[in-house]
Order: C-alpha cells, then sequence, then structure tokens
C-alpha cells in the first residue's frame, strides 16, 4: 500500500475580512495525488502544478493524523491548522 503524504499550497480564502491578505496555508494528507486532487475539488494537472509535497513537521503531523481532511491555517505562514467544514 502507498505511503501516505502531506501536500499543500497557499490559498486565497475569500470569506477573510479587509484586515487579512486572505491567503492561508492548506493541507492534506493522502495515498495519492489523485485522490487528495478529487477531495480538494481540483484537477490532477492543477493539485500537480500548485500544490507540492511538505517536509514541515507540524504539517505533516497535522494532517497525517486524520488523512483526506483539508487543513487550513489563518495565515499563509501560520501553523493554527483547523480541519476545514464545506
Amino acid at each position: 500500500m502507498a505511503k501516505i503524504k502531506v501536500w499543500g499550497w497557499v490559498a486565497i480564502n475569500h470569506k477573510r475580512s479587509r484586515e487579512h491578505s486572505g491567503m492561508v496555508r492548506t493541507i492534506i494528507a493522502e495515498r495519492s495525488q489523485k485522490r487528495a486532487a478529487a477531495i480538494v475539488g481540483s484537477s490532477l494537472h492543477e493539485f500537480r502544478n500548485y500544490w507540492s509535497e511538505t517536509g514541515n513537521k507540524i504539517e505533516i503531523e497535522t494532517a497525517t493524523q486524520q488523512p483526506g481532511v483539508i487543513f487550513q491555517a489563518t495565515t499563509s505562514m501560520g501553523h493554527d491548522f483547523a480541519p476545514v467544514r464545506r
């Protein structure tokens, strides 16, 4: 079975207040890019072009606790990740 990997990118959160830039760090853990892309609502092509595998220990620890769940921080450099509610 494939190893779980964690991918991340900086997304624009349109629901942010005017005081914030709206850029938020987003991460997801999954066994394949194809499955991760489907969960985040992206094509595989877009996922491969915009998301990258992370080596950040906090991101890996956070996302691997709940594979398949999208997490976002409150800023582009934040580590205060919380699951995204859809």
